[in-house]
């Protein structure tokens, strides 16, 4: 039945195992100062006198001396005689001890105990609220970047039992972040600039990276750039369709391009970056710290240096009155070519401003200052500023456990942040988890959980006789480590004016295993042109994989010459997914 508890028990109360001693004085019954033999651990808690006796009495006390715990009271069951027992007499050398008694469950199922870390600490599920978070009471200590918004972190011993894939957290930053970033209108035509920027001297090679969320997709719709009449031009770009482009040329119009094959996503907060090399002819292009295949080609004749010169700008395209269209925050460019190591250790996090090769950098928290060396501060233009509060970096950050392995001492935990979240690159020391399928709080949409390839252009390939897989499209969906749901959606095409039969089947594959979806076929017969079918399939188990690539099977009668398949993301949006399975 349940008792009442004194009114100075709360979340302070601690308990310890195996604590055990006697008396070292007598106690009479209005004494509230005992002296144990050997003393307790815990400042606040609850002791049993001569429990095994006669006369067995429970105590509170909330003060704990050099020698002697003290209770608030001698009387109605505030310290001594609590929970139904009565103050007595007791002789030195009396037994007194800390044991598992009603008191701690009372104050368990009424939540007058709970506090973050208490419940953790001794492996008991919250009874008040079973979708709540409760505190780790832990620090979470950061371990590496892996890409596609998920890290690793390392808590020391083995938290197997506690923390497990499918565990939800919620991940409060310590370190200072950014609060504001730009938000630009491209229909009011805003964007940044400085007129004369100095210390932009590149001509080769160049990295450029930052924060975007965009809101709409427009022509040439530039995050930075720069360039002039009498100048070439160099920047970063998103597409009409989506897709990420870098590009640099001289005052001829000489020089490369690079464009991603995968689109970014709107409404999202996504990090993109890329790095070109003029004389090399060669770029890769990044979204989200992962490289992604891309495709470049050379401008006019090919490899040149750069000629510098004119504005630079952020939202504007340097060379026409196109404008980017969502929020800009974290803008970088360095006067080399970033590793990918790099790119991935440093995208989820502020920088200082001076480190080696970086010669802009804009965080556009709240301003458009340059904190690099060179100090182009920039001015809005058309209302243009940078005090919108959706930036990527949030200050309570969320995730999913995707796997937790236990090595060496320590346990090292995969989450996953998902599309609305960005990993803290730092040491946590106030996270909280929860085992709940929906925590309270957690953002549990399905599509904020989800890795995504978004194709929004038209993409064709080609297959040449036989019947063996081909990958004629072979877009790229990289998997972090854990569990996934895998599926596709999207337009595909077959085209073929030879003499059939034959059929075409679309697969996913991840470098081993061929998943063949044999009822997402398309059949045709002598001399069709072509045929089309929109799929979405989702494979009905969970795969474990690190790469899924996009593949199509042809089976073709001997000698019916060359079929081309192409996915029209540009009749609807086409995609390659993985689906976090603990939503």
């Amino acid at each position: 039945m349940p008792q009442t508890l004194p009114t100075a028990a709360n979340q302070t109360v601690e308990y310890e195992d195996y604590y055990e001693s006697t008396l070292a004085q007598p106690l009479g019954t209005s004494d509230t100062d005992i002296f144990p033999e050997s003393m307790p651990s815990s400042a606040v808690g609850f002791l049993v006198i001569d429990a095994t006796g006669t006369t067995p009495e429970t105590i509170f006390y909330n003060f704990k001396g050099a020698n002697f715990v003290r209770c608030p009271s001698a009387v109605d069951g505030e310290g001594r005689g609590v929970f139904g027992t009565t103050p007595n007499t007791y002789q030195a050398g009396t037994k007194i001890g800390m044991y598992s008694i009603a008191a701690f469950f009372e104050g368990l199922a009424t939540g007058r105990f709970m506090r973050d870390g208490f419940l953790q600490a001794r492996h008991f599920s919250s009874s008040i609220d079973p979708n709540s978070f409760v505190g780790a009471g832990e620090t979470l200590v950061f371990g590496t970047n892996v890409g596609s918004k998920m890290a690793t972190y390392i808590v020391t011993g083995d938290k197997t039992g506690r923390y497990s894939p499918g565990t939800k957290f919620r991940l409060p930053r310590v370190a200072i972040t950014n609060t504001k970033c730009l938000d630009l209108e491209a229909s009011s035509s805003q964007y940044a600039t400085v007129a004369s920027p100095i210390g932009l001297t590149f001509t080769d090679v160049f990295t450029i990276e930052a924060w975007v969320k965009v809101e709409s997709y427009q022509t040439n719709g530039n995050i930075i750039g720069r360039g002039g009449t009498s100048a070439g031009d160099w920047g970063l770009r998103i597409n009409a369709d989506g897709t990420v482009t870098i590009y640099g040329n001289n005052a001829s119009s000489n020089g490369d391009i690079a464009t991603s094959l995968e689109a970014v996503p709107l409404d999202k907060n996504v990090h993109v970056a890329a790095k070109l090399s003029m004389s090399g002819d060669t770029a890769t292009l990044y979204i989200n710290a992962l490289p992604v295949p891309s495709t470049r080609i050379n401008l006019g004749s090919g490899a040149a240096a750069l000629t510098q010169g004119g504005p630079l700008y952020i939202g504007k395209n340097p060379s026409s009155s196109n404008f980017f269209d969502g929020k800009i925050s974290e803008v970088r460019v360095w006067d080399t070519l970033r590793s990918d190591a790099q790119i991935l250790a440093n995208y989820n996090k502020r920088l200082v401003g001076s480190e080696t090769n970086l010669v802009g950098y804009w965080r556009l928290d709240n301003d458009f200052v340059d904190l690099g060396l060179n100090m182009n501060t920039m001015t809005g233009v058309a209302g243009a500023v940078a005090t919108a509060v959706d930036t990527p970096f949030a200050t309570t950050e969320w995730g999913i456990v995707t796997d937790a392995t236990f090595s060496g001492g320590n346990t090292t935990l995969s989450i996953y942040t998902g599309s609305a979240s960005v990993p803290p690159a730092e040491d946590l020391t106030n996270a909280a988890y929860s085992n709940s399928r929906a925590p309270t709080g957690f953002p549990s949409a399905q599509q904020d959980w989800r890795i995504e390839v978004l194709i929004n252009s038209s993409r064709t390939g080609n297959f040449v006789g036989g019947s063996d897989w081909e990958t004629p499209l072979a877009f790229t969906l990289q998997v972090p480590i854990g569990k996934w749901l895998i599926g596709y959606e999207g337009n595909f095409e077959q085209n073929n004016g030879s003499t059939g039969p034959y059929d075409l089947r679309l697969a996913l594959f991840d470098g081993t295993t061929m998943i063949d979806h044999t009822v997402a076929r398309m059949s045709g017969s002598t001399n069709i042109t072509s045929i089309s079918q929109h799929w979405n399939k989702q494979v009905p188990t969970i795969i474990t994989a690190q790469l899924k690539q996009l593949s199509f099977k042809q089976l073709v009668a001997a000698g019916a010459g060359t079929i081309s398949a192409t996915c029209r993301g540009d009749l609807a949006a086409s995609t390659m997914f993985a689906q976090c399975p603990y939503i």
